[in-house]
Parts: C-alpha cells; sequence; structure tokens
C-alpha cells in the first residue's frame, strides 16, 4: 500500500514540475499567457488520464479472465475480485482527476 501511494505522489510531482517548467519556459520566451498553460495543462491531463484509463481497462480485462479461469477456487475468485474492483476504482479516479482539472482550467479562462 505505501509503495502504491509513494508511486502516485512521485507521478504527482512529475507532473507539477512538468507544468511549472512550462510555465517557466513561457514566461522566459516572453510571458506567461494562461491561455498557453491551460492548453498545456488540458494536453498533459489528457494524455494522463487516457494512460490511466488504458491501463485500468486492462487490469479490467486481466482479472476478468483470472475470475473466469478460476474454476471454482474461492481464493482465486476472491483475488480476482479485489483486482476487478481495484482496476475500477482506478478506473473511476483517473475520469475524475480529468473531470476537476477540466473544471479548474474552465474556470481559469
Amino acid at each position: 500500500m505505501k509503495v502504491k501511494i509513494l508511486r502516485a505522489l512521485t507521478v504527482s510531482v512529475v507532473l507539477v514540475g512538468l507544468l511549472v517548467w512550462r510555465v517557466q519556459s513561457a514566461h522566459a520566451a516572453g510571458g506567461a499567457n494562461i491561455g498557453q498553460v491551460t492548453s498545456f495543462a488540458a494536453r498533459l491531463t489528457d494524455y494522463v488520464t487516457a494512460v490511466a484509463a488504458s491501463i485500468a481497462v486492462l487490469f479490467i480485462a486481466i482479472n476478468g479472465v483470472r475470475w473466469t479461469t478460476s474454476g471454482g477456487n474461492h481464493i482465486r475468485q476472491a483475488e480476482a475480485k479485489t483486482g476487478l474492483m481495484s482496476a475500477v476504482v482506478g478506473l473511476i479516479l483517473a475520469l475524475s482527476a480529468n473531470l476537476v482539472v477540466t473544471l479548474v482550467l474552465a474556470a481559469l479562462k
């Protein structure tokens, strides 16, 4: 669990760092235009959401196959069910994060 949280924090820090770098480079090139920043943030959010959603769908498929091939073994079924629930929660979080960022960017325009 701690490893997952650490990975999520690392990805968040990298993404914020990219956004800060983009703002600084835009500012150095003649002034940071809020339109440039929001455009970059929107593209970055769309890309990260697409990758996260693709990974979540892949895990949903993998755990669906694991559940189907469990052969009545209750332990394997429980593991597959947990994996399915985790993948669905990850998909919901990715889509929710995209929604929140989109709303914030719309408020900045």
